[in-house]
């Protein structure tokens, strides 16, 4: 079997690397998921995902895959230390996908060039950047990708994106504001992960607890797992409503 390379399992989880915001409230580190299978993959991975790997016992070098929601640091700035880790510290051959919306090619290597002038060049493994296209099916391996726009800031480009690996499907809406398509996206998924950043309406582009109560009955997901809460929101678990993430937590799907 090839360094890395994970066997076939009817055990499949979702770890939880980081489930915090982009300010570090709580404590918690930046959005990181890794979706366990029979290939693995990351699901964002913000500045902080390296430590929050090696924190779980995770090596970085049997990620074969990362999909990104969208173009805030928070959430798309830990590629690089991921890709120099490797290139340095390591000895990864295998190709690595990344998968995200319209230009984060872009975004990625130049904030590669920026901290970590001429790195990114001498990995000894390729680096394959796939865009996603609103309501198109991509297929990467055995991964199923589809993404839908969400409502976050202009310039990042921001999706929530639904991943089919294994029989399973595991959805997650990035940072958004409440939008309809979520409940299609969802629907059915093993698991939904759906960022809830205040109690309340109030920040605009973020999801509030009231509004996702409100809309809890249309979601047909088998578990809801609520993530990136922010200083105006009291995580508290709620079976009838939904889980609330925590750093370290692992979740069987």
């Amino acid at each position: 079997m090839p360094p890395g390379k994970q066997p076939q399992t009817e055990r499949i989880t979702v770890q939880v690397a980081g489930c915090g915001d982009a300010f570090g409230t709580g404590g918690r580190l930046q959005t990181c998921f890794l979706l366990d299978a029979s290939v693995r993959i990351l699901i964002d991975c913000g500045a902080s995902a390296l430590s929050g790997l090696k924190r779980l016992g995770v090596d970085p070098q049997s990620v074969d895959l990362i999909v990104l929601s969208h173009l805030h640091g928070d959430h798309f700035a830990g590629v690089p230390f991921l890709i120099r880790e490797t290139e340095i510290a390591a000895t990864r051959k295998k190709k690595l996908d990344v998968v995200g919306p319209e230009g984060h090619e872009h975004r990625v290597t130049a904030a590669m060039d920026l901290l970590f002038p001429g790195g990114g060049r001498n990995t000894g493994f390729r680096v394959n950047y796939e865009q996603y296209v609103s309501g198109k099916d991509l297929q990467i391996g055995s991964v199923r990708v589809r993404a839908t726009p969400v409502q976050h800031t202009v310039g990042t480009n921001p999706h929530a994106v639904r991943l089919e690996v294994d029989d399973k499907v595991v959805v997650y809406s990035g940072d958004t504001g409440w939008v309809d398509g979520l409940v299609e996206l969802s629907a059915g998924a093993d698991l939904f992960i759906c960022e809830c950043y205040q109690d309340d309406p109030g920040v605009p582009n973020h999801m509030d607890r009231r509004t996702l109560k409100a809309n809890r009955s249309r979601l047909s997901c088998k578990k809801l797992l609520l993530t990136h809460s922010g200083p105006k929101v009291t995580p508290q678990f709620d079976s009838e409503f939904a889980i609330w993430a925590s750093d370290g937590m692992v979740i069987p799907i």
